[in-house]
């Protein structure tokens, strides 16, 4: 190929590829329009969840109370910097006690869909606990994990790293997708040290029991340095129409403007601290009907195996008392859980603009409506991004002629201080 012919590929290639990288973009803004939907903290925070007494289903040291003991025990309150969810921190626990008095708070609404944006002035830790923020789907009728389980944030012990988990019966699977690449996060590892944990399914091959799919965030993502920085805000969005599950992480004050003003938008944010796919490999249909959900248990089937290699070596009380049981622990040294608390500032929940049209949208219809909205939300774009197309295709045309010119020196350049036998060969040589 003749040097020349390049400028009359490049330029018109290249200004498609503006436009369609453009054009993409316009599309991102409209799928990624969100609406304010429910503010938590608005009126009465606790009546718009219910308080979970029963047992701990992972086989915590935890006693969950009913919310007028909780309100008895001072373990939830509103205070001036917004909502305290704590655990007894007071006494030992008595001998047949199921453990140590808590709070598991689900919300009455369940959800299919949605932005969830918390912000965290203090979260739980201390050796023994296991929090949680997440969200799970359970009736009757369909057993966990049938309509799923998305942990937007879970942690043990002193962790600093938080872990983003979604937990699922067979075929949902995130093998396929690359830390570094896909999010920030890496995966936690299975049994072995050569095995992801990047199968969903909670029987997966080579993962622990109920492991899931789950990537580990970045140092001080929580932890005492989190809470020592102001805490910050997580923002986790569960979009089946995109086909995916994102969360970001901010620490206190650098949150994104659109966000402290209620109008998010995803797709400004960057790349993800964690990413889920909910396609092919993992259908959106596999996760719906959730609820939020706060807790803080002891121990269990997380917290107990793992609490020699985080707190084995480390004294409690004044007698500076180590332990090899969790539980044990966990039942004698009250006040090392002061600082087991939540402290939330503000809770928003958001909906795409298209949310209404969900259903039909994943079972593959569309109704008018839907091509209606859809118009509309590119035509607020379109004009602008049709106009900057046309400005860089102009530059690129232009540059063209400069290209043909340069090309053109370039191919009959003569190199005259060459030595003998250097220069330019006849092209009626042979090779």
């Amino acid at each position: 190929m003749k040097l020349d012919v390049f400028p009359q590929i490049l330029a018109p290639n290249l200004a498609f590829a503006v436009g369609m990288v453009l054009w993409a973009f316009l599309l991102g803004l409209c799928g990624a329009e969100y609406v304010h939907h429910e503010d938590y903290m608005d009126g009465d925070f606790f009546g718009k969840w219910d308080f979970i007494s029963g047992d701990d289903p992972t086989h915590g040291f935890v006693d969950y109370v009913t919310a007028e003991k909780a309100v008895a025990e001072n373990l939830v309150r509103t205070t001036s910097n917004g909502i305290f969810i704590g655990v007894d921190n007071r006494s030992r626990v008595a001998g047949g006690s199921r453990g140590r008095m808590s709070v598991r708070l689900e919300s009455i609404q369940r959800y299919n869909d949605g932005l969830f944006i918390i912000s965290l002035e203090h979260a739980p830790i201390g050796c023994g606990s296991w929090p949680a923020f997440w969200m799970f789907g359970e009736d009757e009728n369909n057993v966990w994990p049938e309509w799923g389980e998305f942990d937007i944030m879970e942690w043990i012990h002193e962790e600093e790293s938080v872990s983003t988990t979604l937990h699922k019966k067979e075929n949902c699977t995130q093998k396929h997708l690359y830390p570094g690449w896909h999010m920030k996060a890496k995966w936690n590892k299975g049994k072995w040290p050569s095995v992801d944990a990047s199968d969903c399914f909670v029987l997966a091959d080579g993962q622990w029991t109920n492991q899931g799919c789950s990537q580990r965030g970045m140092h001080g993502s929580i932890g005492e340095g989190f809470n020592a920085a102001g805490g910050g805000t997580y923002a986790a969005e569960w979009d089946p129409i995109a086909g995916h599950m994102r969360v970001w992480i901010w620490q206190a004050g650098q949150e994104p403007e659109d966000v402290i003003n209620k109008r998010p938008n995803p797709e400004l944010w960057g790349q993800p601290e964690f990413y889920f796919s909910l396609k092919d490999d993992c259908p959106p249909t596999h996760f719906k009907n959730m609820k939020l959900v706060f807790d803080i248990t002891f121990c269990g089937d997380l917290g107990e195996p793992t609490f020699r290699d985080h707190c084995g070596r480390k004294g409690f009380g004044s007698k500076q008392r180590t332990y090899t049981s969790c539980v044990d622990m966990v039942r004698k040294e009250f006040s090392a859980f002061d600082k087991t608390y939540w402290s939330v500032q503000g809770l928003d929940v958001y909906r795409r603009a298209d949310a209404g049209s969900l259903s039909g949208l994943l079972e593959g219809r569309a109704t008018e409506k839907d091509s209606v909205d859809e118009r509309q939300c590119r035509s607020e774009h379109a004009n602008q991004l049709q106009k900057r197309i046309k400005e860089l295709e102009s530059i690129l045309f232009m540059k063209e002629a400069e290209l043909k010119e340069l090309y053109a020196l370039l191919n009959q350049a003569e190199t005259p201080d060459s030595p003998p036998g250097h220069g330019r060969r006849p092209s009626s040589v042979a090779f």
